[in-house]
């Protein structure tokens, strides 16, 4: 198996909301516009307690939001 990654770029932004702090990880800045649409993203189920994950993906554009909420 051949992986090759040319240009590769990853975007880590830390930050508070409406929703709480959160850290967001993703392959393209504009990922971080996508943050106004939250409704749009996909709820991760988790057993871990005072998280939430979301996941955003658009075309080749992936996003991870992890928000804390204690």
């Amino acid at each position: 198996m051949n992986l090759k990654i040319t240009n590769a770029s990853l975007y880590i932004y830390i930050f508070e909301d409406e929703l709480g702090e959160s850290l967001l990880i993703a392959n393209g800045e504009s990922c971080a516009n996508e943050l106004d649409w939250m409704e749009d993203w996909d709820v991760i189920e988790s057993q871990i307690q005072d998280m939430r994950l979301h996941k955003y993906s658009y075309n080749n554009n992936f996003a991870y939001r992890l928000t804390f909420t204690i």
